[in-house]
Order: C-alpha cells, then sequence, then structure tokens
C-alpha cells in the first residue's frame, strides 16, 4: 500500500510532478482559443 510504501510512494510522486509538467495556463489559453474558434466558424457556416 502506497501508505506504506515509501519507494511506491516515491515512484508514485515523481510520475505525478512529470505529469503535471505537461500542463500549463498557455496551453490551456491555446486550446480553449482553438476550441472556440473552431466553434465560431462552424456557427458561421450554417444557413
Amino acid at each position: 500500500a502506497v501508505a506504506t510504501d515509501a519507494q511506491m510512494r516515491s515512484h508514485l510522486r515523481q510520475s505525478g510532478l512529470a505529469r503535471a509538467s505537461e500542463f500549463s495556463w498557455q496551453k490551456t489559453g491555446q486550446a480553449t482559443v482553438e476550441i472556440l474558434t473552431h466553434i465560431a466558424k462552424g456557427i458561421g457556416n450554417r444557413e
């Protein structure tokens, strides 16, 4: 179990930090703008 296994705890911590480093507000903002632009273009093409 994680509570009693220091090696597992360390591994999970390092994995979590590595995964968290993949996220940023910059990337989130860019993805949001891309999605909203795509939606806006789709709405503009309606007849």
